[in-house]
């Protein structure tokens, strides 16, 4: 999902910011607006991907099911730990594990949910910018530098201006 947000806003921003100086009113708002949804979807889709390491409550802890609390532990001591542990105390750690893992896994999936509702909004924003303001109107023409590099690249325009854009690049 955060690949195909992060697609989909980077070819939002390329398509709806190429003449920002001459747009305005709800034009603008839309433009605006699209892109804040499409940013907040790919931070949350961050949200989900991102680790989260409790590093002063692992560095803290003695339990055996959390590599945070066994990174810093031999083989032997962990083998020792196992073996001196009664069905109890495995119970009670394996539980308290399982809690911790439902509430990452819950906070991970609210992150991922809110992801989806917002790159929603913002392609049908998109959608709604696009079909509402067309970017080839006779009051939005593509600036004159995106002009003639579009002239250069067809193969239209006289040979002054694709050999000024050739030496440009």
């Amino acid at each position: 999902m955060l690949v195909v947000e992060v697609a989909v806003a980077g070819g939002a921003v390329q398509t709806l910011t190429g003449d920002l100086d001459v747009v305005g009113g709800g034009h603008l708002f839309a433009i605006i607006a699209t892109l804040v949804a499409l940013g907040l979807s790919v931070g949350c889709a961050l949200g989900v991907v991102f680790p989260r390491l409790a590093r002063r409550q692992s560095a803290q802890g003695v339990g055996l099911l959390y590599f945070g609390h066994l990174r810093a532990l031999t083989v032997a001591e962990i083998g020792k730990r196992l073996h001196s542990m009664d069905v109890d105390e495995e119970r009670e750690q394996l539980a308290a594990q399982l809690e911790i893992m439902a509430r990452v896994a819950w906070r991970k999936h609210a992150w991922l949910q809110a992801s989806i509702v917002i790159f929603v909004v913002g392609v049908v924003g998109l959608v709604l910018t696009l079909a509402l303001f067309p970017q080839d109107t006779e009051d939005h023409r593509p600036s004159e530098p995106r002009q003639q590099l579009v002239s250069a690249m067809t193969g239209k325009g006289s040979q002054s201006e694709r050999s000024h854009i050739a030496d440009r690049r």
